[in-house]
Parts: C-alpha cells; structure tokens; sequence
C-alpha cells in the first residue's frame, strides 16, 4: 500500500521512473538523487587523470529521469549506455563537487575538493615548470645563434666598420653567453651607463645576425665570382 500511495508500484509492476509527484519540491528531489547514487552510484578518485562521477540504471527512462533531475540543479550531466546498463555521468570537478554538496555528502566533498585542489596545484605548477623550461632552452638556443653571428662578424669585418652601439652589445653577449636579454640589459647598464630597454637589446640583436648574414651571403657571391 505504501508503494502504492507513493506511485512507486501499480498492477503491472514497479515504475520505471519517478512520479512526478514525488520529486516535485526540491528536498524530494535531491533526496532521490541522494537514493540513487547510494544504490548504484560511484566516484572515481580525484588523483586519477580524470574526474568521474556516474549512476548505473536498467532502465534508459530512468537514467533521462535522473539526467533531467540533475540538470535541474544546473548539472550537466550526459547519458552512455555500458554493458546493458544506462550510466548518467559527469565528468568536470567542479560538477562533481556540486553534486556531493547537493545530496549532502560533505564527509566526501571535503575529500573530493582536497585531492583535487593538490592535483590542480600540481598540474599548474608542472605546466609552467614545463614553459619555463621551454622559454629557458629557446633564449639557450637564439644566445647561441647570436654568438656564432658576432664571430662571423668579427672574422668578416673591421673592428671600426662596427657601430659602437652594436660593438657593445656584441662585448656584452660574449661576456654572457648564457644570459636572458633582460640580463644583458643589466650588464650593458653597469658595464657602460647606458639604459636600454628589453626591445631594444633585441633589435640589436636581430641587427647583428642581419649583419652576419648579409656578410656571408656577400662572401659567397665574391667566392662565386
């Protein structure tokens, strides 16, 4: 008689979804949800390299139910269907969080946001680990394409053909061969006085590979002749 009253079981059987009724004010509902993922719901752990949150039913009736409940509460939720079973799953963290405060399983939430707080942590802190590690080996890389431009231009040139400005900042990155720009900035300010920006100790050094070049380029054509 009770599953009866409540809508839950009529002359043919069980209902495959909820009665309206029953879900109709918004403490029903996430008590239903709160049954639901007791029944047949899980979550992976945050420390995986996905977050996953999902409820297992017979009955795709039931799983767009569920889904329609969830969204309800602005969960998103999408519907897969896995060896004959419908799962409702979520997958972003902050979803998954939402869930857990909703049917009240603060023990879990608590649990849940701490693991991927420090995994988020993690990842951000690898992330520009990794950029400054590829920032670091791509100024490595454009010193060293500047140290063979200066010796190129030091073995093709007059000392006194040479603009004092790019002399000097040529001195400097041979002082410095491993130095960022803004570090030769520094140095050419303590060596010399002279303030110059991180642009413009860029543009000398594109002059001067510019120089090289042009030098070997009329080498080759005088080789040619």
């Amino acid at each position: 008689r009770i599953l009866e009253d409540l809508g839950i079981l009529n002359d043919r059987g069980l209902h495959v979804k909820p009665n309206y009724d029953l879900i109709r004010s918004e403490k029903n509902a996430r008590a239903f949800l709160q049954g639901c993922f007791l029944a047949s719901g899980s979550v992976n752990s945050p420390r995986t390299s996905n977050y996953h949150l999902e409820i297992s039913v017979t009955h795709r009736r039931l799983a767009e139910s569920i889904q329609k409940l969830m969204e309800r509460f602005f969960l998103s939720a999408r519907i897969t269907e896995r060896k004959g079973l419908w799962v409702v799953y979520l997958k972003a963290g902050d979803k998954i969080g939402d869930f857990l405060r909703l049917i009240d399983a603060s023990n879990a939430l608590l649990q849940f946001e701490d693991l991927r707080i420090s995994r988020d942590l993690y990842n951000q802190m690898s992330r520009l680990n990794n950029c400054e590690l590829a920032n670091e080996m791509k100024s490595l890389k454009a010193a060293h394409g500047q140290i063979e431009a200066i010796e190129r231009i030091e073995t093709l040139m007059a000392p006194e053909q040479i603009p004092p400005k790019i002399r000097a900042a040529m001195d400097i990155r041979k002082q410095y061969p491993e130095a960022s720009l803004t570090e030769l900035c520094d140095e050419i300010y303590k060596a010399t006085g002279e303030v110059i920006s991180k642009s413009g100790m860029k543009h000398r050094m594109t002059k001067i590979r510019e120089m090289a070049a042009s030098l070997s380029q009329d080498r080759r054509s005088s080789e040619t002749k």
